[in-house]
C-alpha cells in the first residue's frame, strides 16, 4: 500500500493527540495558572503533557524525515513547532516539563510513523 505524506502526517498528529490525552488523564497534573502552581501530579488538572507541542512536533518530525536533505525545511518545521510550544510557556499556561513531554511524545510518534512508511514505494507481494 502506498502511503502519502499528508496521510502519514495526519496519522502521526492523531496518534500523538490520543497518547497525550491518555497521559493527561493518567497523570492528572495541575496547570500553571492554578494558584498556587506547585506542578503536583494527581491533584486535579490536565497539564501534562502539552497537546499543542505533541501535535506540532509529530508533524515536524514526519516532514523532516520525509525530506532529510532539505536543511531549510527541517529548521522551518522544527522552529514553527518550538514557537507553538513557547507561546504556552510565555503565557504561563503550562510548565516547561509539560512542553518537554509533549515534544518528546510528538517527536517519537512522528519519527516512528515516518520511518515505518514506504514513501511512494510499492509494497512487495506476500510469497
Amino acid at each position: 500500500m502506498r502511503q502519502t505524506l499528508g496521510f502519514t502526517a495526519l496519522e502521526s498528529m492523531g496518534a500523538a493527540n490520543v497518547m497525550t490525552y491518555g497521559l493527561n488523564v493518567a497523570t492528572n497534573r495541575q496547570c500553571a495558572y492554578n494558584p498556587p502552581p506547585h506542578a503536583e501530579f494527581w491533584e486535579g488538572g490536565r497539564s501534562f503533557s502539552l497537546g499543542h507541542a505533541a501535535t506540532s512536533f509529530a508533524f515536524a518530525s514526519v516532514m523532516a524525515h520525509r525530506y532529510p536533505h532539505k536543511f531549510w525545511l527541517k529548521w522551518g518545521v522544527y522552529g514553527l513547532a518550538t514557537g507553538v510550544s513557547l507561546a504556552c510557556v510565555g503565557g504561563k499556561k503550562r510548565f516547561a516539563s509539560d512542553i518537554l513531554g509533549g515534544h518528546t511524545l510528538g517527536y517519537v510518534t512522528g519519527t516512528y510513523l515516518a520511518l515505518t512508511r514506504a514513501w511512494g514505494q510499492r509494497a512487495k507481494p506476500d510469497s
